[in-house]
């Protein structure tokens, strides 16, 4: 084998062993991001059955406003069902408000 013919075959290992690395965090990331969105479909469907138990029939607005929220406001919304009067004192809560 020649030295040029080394140096590409070098070139092409590193080449594969760099586009494995992207790969293995391009998944690694992906993953998360499913994990958070799961956790995030998951909280939203335990609260709204905890709200309707707590204050019955939940309105579409309330229910659309569940279902719009990022984990911060979920997470504030989810501390407040304990110290909340109604569905719309809870739902006024907003993360900086529980911090």
């Amino acid at each position: 084998m020649t030295v040029a013919e080394e140096l590409i075959e070098q070139g092409i290992e590193k080449g594969i062993e760099k586009g494995i690395d992207i790969g293995i965090d391009i998944g690694i990331e992906k993953g998360i991001d499913i994990g958070i969105e799961t956790a995030e479909v998951k909280q939203r469907h335990t609260l709204l059955r905890v709200l309707a138990r707590r204050f019955g029939d939940l309105p579409t607005d309330a229910v659309a406003q569940v279902e719009a929220a990022d984990l911060d406001q979920l997470n504030a919304w989810v501390e407040g069902l304990f110290t909340a009067e109604s569905l719309v004192h809870l739902l006024a809560l907003t993360p900086s408000a529980e911090a």
